[in-house]
């Protein structure tokens, strides 16, 4: 499985699941939801990157200054990472799969429905993901 990384609010010691941003879910304007509310492979989903070094510094946690000086969110936010392998365009899990963003492959992707399913659906599947989720500010 890829190795993705994103900022997501921590609640608990764990990523809080929503559809807000900086949440592990995505928000309806982040991919295409059709009229009786479905999602579809290849149309957005919730954004990922490589490495967090490739994230815009002002979405890392202040508590990274050290590495980054420019860090500047809340302390209430953390860099999580999920997988190992390389980020490639590949199913992350049943459900779910990484599309490389082709416009910048070094440095965005989403995470998107590996099929047509409902946005309710998709939203489900993320929040699976959950306890899958660990410390990448290392």
């Amino acid at each position: 499985m890829p190795l993705i990384y994103r900022v997501i609010y921590e609640e608990n010691g764990k990523p809080q699941v929503g559809d807000l941003g900086s949440r592990l879910g995505v928000r309806p304007e982040d991919i295409d939801v059709d009229a009786d509310g479905f999602v579809y492979p290849g149309t957005g989903g919730m954004s990922v990157a490589p490495h967090w070094r490739v994230l815009p510094v002002s979405f890392l946690p202040k508590r990274m200054r050290d590495r980054v000086f420019a860090a500047r969110r809340s302390n209430s936010y953390r860099v999580w990472k999920m997988g190992e392998g390389a980020f490639i365009s590949e199913k992350l899990t049943e459900y779910l799969t990484l599309r490389v963003d082709p416009e910048r492959p070094d440095e965005h992707g989403f995470v998107e429905p590996a099929f047509k399913m409902l946005w309710t659906e998709f939203q489900g599947h993320l929040a699976a993901t959950q306890d899958r989720w660990e410390d990448g500010e290392t």
